[in-house]
């Protein structure tokens, strides 16, 4: 599409009009679409539209009578992750000969993923094929640390994804809560009273993750 032709479109309906149209069609075009202009590029990465395409998406699987329930376990070892354009990946590492505590999926949001390989935190954005670093565990240097749940929110007052991760010590049996703001990439480590091995998978709700105890 010419930027001719699209100023002609652009005369003929309202951006509002077209910001609708497009969060309807399928991610394979949006990806093709980004390049028609600069500011289609822009309307794409715009936090409001991608929440209005995930949306649209997700009364689309509705329909279908197709629902996914995100896990939070760890990643099964016979899963590929070939279409991940991400750093580890392009390294072509053999996750099957890694121990499975260092490759974990910690939570989804609006379509994000956040992935925890190693000491690194990744967000995967599948709809686009993107893939960002986002935070580090410096405090994981010990090997007797290790994380047993996850999850990520979004801070409509702060507009911030957050990132939730429930930690043990091995050696001083002490159970706690790290927050990570992917904005400003400070840690807060809360301490947990509670068993942390009776906590399972949880939900997102107003910005605010919610788990269950068991």
């Amino acid at each position: 599409m010419t930027k001719k032709k699209l100023s002609r479109l652009q005369n003929i309906l309202p951006n509002e009009i077209i910001e609708i149209i497009l969060s309807n069609l399928p991610f394979k075009f949006l990806l093709r679409f980004k390049c028609v202009s600069e500011q289609w590029h822009c309307l794409f990465s715009s936090p409001n539209f991608k929440f209005s395409t995930m949306s649209n998406s997700q009364l689309s699987m509705q329909r279908q009578r197709w629902s996914f329930r995100p896990s939070f376990t760890l990643i099964n070892q016979q899963l590929t992750m070939e279409e991940l354009d991400c750093s580890f990946l392009m390294k072509r590492r053999d996750f099957s000969k890694r121990d499975t505590n260092n490759f974990m999926i910690l939570g989804s949001c609006h379509g994000l993923i956040l992935i925890n390989v190693d000491e690194h935190i990744y967000l995967w954005n599948p709809a686009i094929r993107c893939c960002t670093k986002v935070l580090e565990l410096y405090y994981f240097a010990w090997e007797d640390q290790f994380i047993t749940l996850g999850g990520l929110c979004f801070d409509s007052s702060e507009n911030d994804y957050k990132a939730v991760m429930f930690t043990y010590n091995y050696l001083g049996g002490v159970e706690f809560v790290t927050i990570a703001s992917l904005k400003d990439k400070e840690w807060r480590l809360l301490k947990f009273s509670y068993d942390i091995r009776s906590i399972r998978d949880g939900i997102t709700l107003h910005g605010r993750l919610h788990y269950r105890v068991i």
